[in-house]
């Protein structure tokens, strides 16, 4: 999550760069032990919306030092507050930007602390998880990036077509309609703006008895359908 006010991150080039440095699939392999889908956009596989046809967010420090040197910078200092739950995934970006020369200090504080940094706007980078509680993406699109959402989640993010966009989805009873403006949406969130740097998709882990039957995630989280237990 960025704060698109700040120094250095209110750039896109910079932005563009920052994600170009990491590699998800490695960082997903090893920092998370396999347990996530490296992104291929902002809305999560699953959520109508998503583009199927993409592959994982490139993978390039060498186009990110590009696009820095193009833009006139010679080393940048940055500052992500983050809490335990992701600190080993920062620190592992850390060592992404560092190779493209961008230096990043992770700070981890406490719960209360970050919430009310967020709060104030002070964060200039810091990591989010978005659980979608039921599979559309307005939920995730508005809550986080509509512009008179975006300042209280301390983000600034403020592009007049993404709002239309959001707006005409949430008008439309359309489903198949209402996808394809969500996409629309999601490539400008991503691909133009990099108003955000998605990560990965986590994937829970259930662990079950040998006798409990069918067992599937029924709506991304915590719903459980057709699950039975054999008595014999």
């Amino acid at each position: 999550s960025l704060n698109l006010k700040s120094e250095y991150i209110s750039d896109v080039n910079v932005r563009k760069a920052i994600s170009l440095a990491i590699n998800r699939e490695e960082l997903v392999n090893t920092i998370l032990a396999g347990a996530g889908i490296p992104a291929s956009s902002y809305l999560n596989n699953n959520i109508p919306g998503h583009d199927d046809s993409l592959g994982v967010l490139e993978y390039n420090p060498e186009e990110a030092k590009k696009i820095l040197a193009e833009a006139g910078y010679q080393g940048i200092n940055l500052t992500a507050e983050v809490r335990d739950t992701d600190e080993a995934v920062f620190n592992a970006i850390a060592g992404y930007l560092a190779e493209v020369g961008i230096n990043l200090e992770v700070k981890k504080v406490d719960n209360a602390t970050w919430n009310a940094d967020r709060a104030s706007g002070n964060l200039q980078m810091t990591g989010m998880q978005w659980n979608a509680l039921y599979p559309d993406a307005d939920f995730q699109m508005y809550n986080y990036f509509y512009s008179k959402n975006s300042n209280n989640r301390g983000v600034f993010y403020d592009n007049a077509e993404y709002d239309k966009l959001l707006d005409d989805a949430r008008a439309s009873t359309d489903e198949k309609q209402r996808a394809e403006l969500y996409k629309q949406a999601d490539h400008i969130l991503t691909f133009e703006d990099y108003a955000a740097i998605p990560l990965y998709y986590p994937q829970s882990q259930f662990i079950a008895k040998p006798f409990v039957k069918d067992f599937t995630v029924g709506n991304l989280i915590y719903h459980f359908w057709n699950v039975d237990v054999d008595t014999k």
